[in-house]
């Protein structure tokens, strides 16, 4: 990690974090832009799960204590209509995570409704052990890093907001920049929900969740606000045809997903009613099997 001379540094520490965005709550401390932060968060449940813990822990779980957020971060200067500049300097694992399947969570929820949890060694490792002919990589990032918005809070930190936040992109890693739109004066920035590895996106909803420290630095582009995160449909607005096209690709992916688990056979059964659940042929290539040509 390479921090210019004469440049100031702060720490947040796991005693400085929120577990929901709100725009009235106080920044545990004020920088100027080029400034870094150093972050120590603990890993998504807050402590809640320890190493060793049975699975049947997870049904136990406070979920209005889930995310851990460090911050939020005044970053002087920055004012709606600008951007915050974040660039990702340094993230290292604690010593352990943890994955699981949670009841009633994740893509799969129906083929495997028993809790169940796998714990990694990570430190210094730069793979976690699957299984003993399966490593992953470890690739650390944030899954969680965004901007308090000016809507009135609290806010779940899950779904993503306007400000971003829980979107857990695996590419954000050390090198990486993100850039916000800010909504309220100082940007109020936090991050926390981190994790080891990810593949694109959580199947189970957990990748490997871990305790982390990483550094960031911070700066802000007068006037250079991209647009605002969104995900979240509105209400009032119907679902239509590109959702239906979205049911139908879902099917497909929980097929090879379902395929992928059967296949590392780790000890965790789906469901007997989707057990044999295959995708079905492909379908005909242009002019087969069309009576009308």
């Amino acid at each position: 990690m390479s921090i210019r001379a004469g440049v100031r540094e702060h720490k947040i520490g796991r005693d400085k974090f929120h577990h929901k965005w709100d725009n009235s709550l106080p920044p545990v401390v004020e920088i100027e832009p080029g400034d870094v932060v150093h972050f120590d968060t603990e890993e998504v449940t807050a402590g809640q799960l320890q190493k060793g813990d049975p699975a049947s822990r997870l049904g136990a779980l406070d979920f209005n204590r889930l995310y851990p957020l460090g911050g939020p971060v005044f970053v002087r200067g920055a004012e709606p209509g600008d951007a915050l500049e974040v660039e990702i300097l340094e993230l290292k694992p604690g010593s352990w995570g943890w994955t699981a399947l949670l009841p009633g969570l994740g893509l799969l929820a129906s083929d495997f409704p028993d809790p169940y949890v796998r714990y990694f060694e990570l430190g210094d490792r730069t793979s976690a052990e699957l299984r003993h002919d399966v490593h992953i990589p470890i690739a650390p990032f944030c899954g969680t890093m965004g901007v308090a918005t000016d809507e009135k809070g609290p806010i779940d930190v899950l779904p993503p907001t306007k400000g971003a936040g829980n979107i857990d992109t695996r590419h954000l890693t050390a090198g990486s920049k993100l850039y916000l739109p800010v909504f309220v004066s100082g940007a109020l920035f936090s991050a926390g929900d981190c994790h080891a590895a990810q593949g694109d996106g959580e199947v189970c909803v957990t990748g490997i969740e871990c305790p982390m420290t990483f550094s960031l630095r911070f700066g802000v582009v007068k006037g250079g606000s991209p647009r605002p995160w969104s995900g979240r449909r509105p209400a009032d607005q119907p679902d239509r045809g590109p959702a239906e096209l979205g049911r139908v690709l879902l099917f497909a992916f929980e097929c090879v997903q379902l395929a992928a688990a059967q296949g590392l056979r780790l000890g965790v059964s789906p469901h007997p009613a989707r057990a044999a659940l295959q995708p079905g042929p492909p379908p005909p290539a242009s002019g087969e099997g069309n009576p009308a040509g």
